[in-house]
């Protein structure tokens, strides 16, 4: 996720759900599919099915407890499930099933 400041003076900042992807042998970043929700201070992590997540975080208002997949097969994201509470700034992990 990239964030952009758009005016530092009136103390707008806007988010984007811009996602840059740098593949194992890529010598550049790559634009993928935008998120369904913009956001920052999100977490993601690998499954192990390939797909990745990403939880909560926050926008230009409020923490979020949304939660999206993305598969990179497909260059697509899909919403799944929330938080119990909005989060961000948090940690995330995959654990073993």
């Amino acid at each position: 996720m990239v964030r952009f400041q758009i005016s530092r003076s009136s103390k707008i900042i806007a988010f984007l759900a811009l996602v840059l992807s740098i593949g194992a042998h890529a010598q550049s970043w790559q634009p993928i599919a935008p998120m369904l929700q913009a956001r920052f201070d999100s977490k993601c992590v690998t499954l192990k099915n390939g797909l990745i997540l990403v939880a909560g975080g926050q926008n230009n208002t409020q923490a979020l407890s949304e939660c999206e997949l993305y598969d990179p097969v497909k260059n697509q994201w899909t919403s799944t499930g929330s938080l119990h509470q909005a989060r961000y700034r948090h940690s995330l992990i995959a654990l073993d099933d």
